[in-house]
């Protein structure tokens, strides 16, 4: 007798054992493909996304998709909406995408004209949301001044008055 007693059925058993962990795998893997290719041809899974289409300009009438809006605030911009509900400020307001851009030139700001019962601006940005409703010149500069992602020089400007 060259091996002890149970020696032979231990090499059975672990062989068994591998062959049905290694089916057991094999089954999930099958059954969970299964279920992937029915969900896609049944129309479930991972929702659409809908086709990202960049702004014409970063002076907006009226709101911009909210999806348009997040992906650009996601990506360093500055989203102001301004709600109106007299010209008094519109001409400073339009003037604003232009004050704010980066010392590289680059745009941060896009604003939303919205009219409205009342005056007021919604800040969203990276850094954070802030609304304003006493609307006058000095209170936007100020708030875009803590809100933007790049200080424009305009901050500056300000801080020394």
């Amino acid at each position: 007798m060259l091996f002890p007693h149970g020696f032979k059925g231990d090499i059975v058993k672990r062989d068994t054992k591998k062959k049905l962990f290694a089916g057991f795998i094999i089954f999930t893997f099958a059954l969970s493909s299964l279920a992937f290719i029915a969900t896609f041809l049944t129309g479930g899974g991972l929702p659409q996304q809908q086709e990202f289409r960049p702004l014409q300009s970063f002076i907006v009438e009226g709101p911009i998709n909210p999806q348009t809006e997040s992906r650009y605030v996601q990506a360093g911009f500055t989203s102001m909406r301004f709600y109106y509900n007299s010209g008094e400020l519109l001409s400073f307001v339009e003037q604003l995408p232009q004050t704010t851009k980066t010392n590289t030139g680059q745009q941060q700001l896009i604003v939303q004209k919205i009219p409205d019962n009342e005056t007021r601006v919604l800040l969203i940005a990276l850094n954070g949301e802030e609304e304003i409703t006493d609307v006058t010149r000095d209170n936007i500069v100020g708030a875009l001044c803590r809100v933007l992602t790049v200080t424009p020089l305009e901050c500056a400007f300000n801080a020394t008055r």
